[in-house]
């Protein structure tokens, strides 16, 4: 499903070039969910950015579906991103001037198709069904994380990345989201899943841990 291949990344900053990941290798199957865990500044959100086509590494291949991600055109990584990878920021990045649900709808209406019966289906699984006409500003923070996990699940994508996607819930809705990766994953797709929550160990098929580079 996933196949990161010798990757590095450095960033230059005040003119000091910082590895952030150096050949860096993974693969995450159908069907698992793995999580990656590590102190902050080790990657983890470089790596879930890279698997997601949206930070071209220096070196090394990311597949998805045995597809290169970084052979594709921009537009065209665009389009097989929105159809097949799913992602969850740490900061969500929904859509201030959309309700919760247009934000959920949002991978759909780019991709001209219509899903009104799953986005009902997703805000009552995540406890949302009472905040569909609400913009962002409106929810709670933990309301957004939902909205943007509900968001990032609609089009069923092959892969699920997900960065700390329990950071802002209490327990019984960390659970609920636990729970839907969980099963996301079981039904033939795949989660990656940056978290410092110990719970994730319950739903993990495995946990990779990444180290600052030298």
């Amino acid at each position: 499903m996933l196949k990161i291949k010798n990757v590095s990344k450095a960033f230059s900053r005040k003119g000091e070039s910082i590895q952030v990941l150096e050949n860096f290798s993974m693969e995450v199957e159908v069907g698992s969910l793995v999580a990656v865990q590590g102190a902050s500044g080790c990657g983890k959100t470089t790596l879930l950015l890279a698997a997601a086509g949206l930070l071209c590494p220096d070196s090394g291949t990311v597949e998805v579906m045995d597809v290169p991600l970084y052979s594709l055109g921009g537009e065209e990584r665009a389009l097989f991103r929105n159809k097949h990878i799913g992602v969850v920021f740490q900061q969500f990045h929904l859509m201030p001037y959309l309700s919760a649900k247009e934000n959920i709808l949002l991978p759909a209406m780019v991709a001209g198709q219509k899903a009104d019966g799953a986005v009902l289906e997703l805000m009552e699984e995540f406890g949302l069904e009472s905040r569909g006409d609400h913009k962002p500003a409106e929810l709670s923070t933990g309301e957004r994380q939902r909205t943007a996990l509900a968001r990032a699940l609609l089009m069923k994508p092959s892969i699920l990345l997900a960065d700390e996607p329990t950071a802002n819930l209490d327990r019984a809705n960390a659970e609920i989201v636990l729970g839907a990766l969980s099963r996301f994953a079981r039904d033939g797709h795949a989660v990656l899943m940056v978290s410092h929550d110990p719970r994730i160990s319950g739903v993990a098929d495995r946990t990779v841990q990444l180290s600052r580079t030298k």
